[in-house]
């Protein structure tokens, strides 16, 4: 192990670029839940990569 799967690993050789998430879910849910979902999803990756 290297560290490059260690949270706030910063390659500068590499481009950052934001992650590209794809979520799939049943029918039904409020616009207020899905603006929630998308809320701690993006507190998560902030969290976890920077």
């Amino acid at each position: 192990m290297d560290g490059r799967d260690k949270p706030g690993h910063d390659d500068s050789s590499r481009e950052r670029t934001m992650p590209e998430i794809t979520i799939s879910m049943a029918e039904g849910r409020t616009d207020e839940q899905k603006a929630g979902m998308m809320r701690d999803i993006t507190q998560a990756l902030v969290k976890n990569l920077g």
